[in-house]
């Protein structure tokens, strides 16, 4: 099914409100300049809001500099608000969002609100190769890539506005890719959430707004979860990354939410900037090994562990588009082997300022790279 420079709108089915695609059929969007492409204000009675993709056949949807491609105010009854993928078969598949746009979705159920993955999956959701600010109504912070205002708004949602499971209880091991992606003003009881051996591997990404609900018995509040006690049927749990990303000004219903419950998954937190005042950055009952090289801002340490160097403790310093601002915290500290080439905006990293110390390195913490300063007019003299 191609679908370029159209929408489709104010549909409603059982499965699928706005498309429903099945088999080994593809379903491939490309937006050019100038146009409106998406899926907006369906309704689905059970699962799958927007779109639901249930087999083989890949996802390919890509957007255009400053041109996303929309979902809006997709509603599903139970789980998966604007997309909800599924492959339950022995073949993995793959979907991949470009310069993808989620606004204001909802799931009336347990998970997804904004994504659901599901079964032999890897999904990769990134900002177009050459994208740099992108201007998308209603997101800002020139994201190319966003996600706001998805909510889980049932009387008991369980997981994740993005969400990963099995589908089958079999060791299908869905993975999500995400870079230089915005999460904005999201609602759940966790923002991420992986059920059975799912994997994320997080990158470059700006989080800010999240509302976490109070969670239940079983089903802890946390920004980023993973499920301790389903790992039965694998070895060992899969690895975790958030790296290079900024978490600010998150909110909770409960006293017992966190920014990272990974259980027995081992997770890779190095670059980040982790800025939540009154909510513990961490599960101290989780035992997989966490690693950040040194290379950490918290609001508070006593949650991570302090080798090889203990994180930094202080304000991150961040302005109105959480860019680290002259005299940051977060400017060079961290090396440049441990940092990827560019950052949220596609700018280079590894940028140098001038009479500031490095910590590690000259890489900035958090998801943005300083952009250089003039000397002359930093040190207030021409």
């Amino acid at each position: 099914m191609l679908h370029d420079n159209g929408e489709i709108s104010f549909n409603s089915a059982e499965r699928g409100g706005g498309a429903f695609v099945r088999g080994s059929c593809v379903y491939d969007a490309q937006v050019q300049a100038g146009s409106f492409s998406g899926i907006t204000n369906n309704l689905s009675s059970l699962y799958g809001g927007g779109l639901l993709q249930e087999g083989t056949g890949p996802l390919s949807l890509r957007g255009a500099v400053d041109v996303p491609f929309w979902f809006i105010n997709n509603i599903a009854a139970t789980d998966g608000g604007a997309v909800f993928l599924i492959n339950s078969t022995a073949s993995r598949t793959t979907a991949l969002l470009e310069n993808v746009a989620m606004l204001g979705n909802r799931a009336g159920g347990n998970v997804g609100s904004a994504i659901l993955v599901a079964g032999a999956i890897d999904a990769t959701m990134r900002a177009r190769s050459g994208s740099g600010h992108c201007a998308l109504f209603g997101v800002g912070l020139g994201a190319c890539l966003a996600l706001v205002d998805n909510t889980l708004n049932g009387a008991a949602p369980l997981g994740g506005v993005v969400q990963l499971v099995e589908s089958t209880g079999e060791s299908e091991n869905p993975t999500l890719t995400v870079r230089r992606t915005a999460f904005i003003d999201n609602h759940g009881v966790n923002l991420f959430s992986a059920w059975g051996p799912g994997r994320f591997d997080i990158e470059n990404v700006l989080v800010s707004g999240t509302h976490l609900y109070a969670g239940y018995a079983g089903f802890p509040s946390a920004l980023f979860r993973v499920e301790p006690d389903a790992y039965a049927y694998t070895p060992s749990p899969p690895p975790q990354r958030v790296a290079f990303s900024t978490i600010v000004a998150t909110t909770r219903d409960g006293s017992a939410s966190t920014v990272f419950d990974h259980g027995r998954s081992p997770l890779d937190i190095t670059g980040s900037i982790v800025h939540t005042p009154g909510i513990p950055g961490r599960n101290v009952a989780n035992v997989g090994a966490v690693t950040h090289n040194g290379c950490l801002l918290v609001h508070e340490s006593s949650t991570f562990p302090s080798l090889p160097a203990p994180p930094l403790v202080a304000a991150p310093g961040l302005d109105w588009d959480l860019i680290p601002t002259q005299y940051s915290a977060a400017v060079d500290q961290c090396a440049v082997a441990l940092a990827p080439a560019v950052d949220f905006h596609g700018a280079p990293r590894s940028i140098d300022q001038p009479g500031v110390p490095n910590g590690f390195g000259p890489v900035d913490l958090g998801a943005i790279e300083r952009a250089a300063d003039d000397i002359i007019f930093r040190n207030g003299f021409e």
